[in-house]
């Protein structure tokens, strides 16, 4: 991302996720994305008392806060060596590893494959439902992929890193954003946001 300037118009024009130029810019992000969560929280309470089709903006914004989330963890990535920023005032981003997801795509292939290995009545609890104990097929689910015996009906999705921003309890800035009784929000009109 060469020579942007990281203002408000320019935040919002950005498409593609790349690390940024300059790692303080992060705080400008972690402020917008905290003036997005807030106009989400404000949706679902208006949401409440109103029952209206808020979910695709609740949505789009929810979208908007994932991609400036990926924004951060690469820019983390390629320009910090520790996993952690500060922003004093602001708020804090940790950057981590997330676990890899299991993915049991025909559970009565499953159930074969455990009266197979003997571990049926280990992880099935039955009723007049089964259901599988995901904590403890999990376990073993991850012990059959450390010893390279996953069954082909189990797929592992690669996880990427995760990101948890916390927020200062008061962030310090010059105006705050209104979106009280206002209709007709645009996703992207911010017009009350300042960074």
């Amino acid at each position: 991302m060469e020579n942007i300037v990281l203002n408000k118009k320019k935040i919002y024009e950005l498409d593609k996720i790349e690390p940024l130029d300059d790692v303080l810019d992060i705080e400008n992000i972690i402020l917008l994305i905290k003036k997005i969560t807030n106009k989400i929280d404000f949706y679902k309470k208006l949401k409440k008392k109103r029952n209206n089709d808020i979910d695709e903006v609740v949505s789009k914004l929810e979208d908007k806060v994932e991609f400036y989330k990926q924004i951060i963890i690469i820019t983390i990535e390629k320009k910090v060596e520790d996993d952690t920023l500060s922003f004093p005032g602001t708020g804090r981003v940790n950057s981590r590893k997330s676990k890899d997801n299991f993915v049991i795509k025909d559970e009565e292939k499953l159930f074969e494959f455990l009266r197979k290995e003997g571990k049926f009545e280990e992880f099935v609890k039955i009723s007049s439902i089964s259901s599988v104990d995901k904590p403890l097929i999990n376990k073993y689910i991850k012990e059959l992929d450390t010893v390279e015996k996953l069954p082909k009906f189990i797929t592992k999705e690669k996880k990427g890193k995760t990101l948890t921003i916390t927020f200062e309890k008061e962030i310090k800035e010059s105006s705050s954003m209104d979106i009280g009784d206002k209709e007709n929000v645009d996703v992207n009109d911010f017009d009350g946001i300042n960074i």
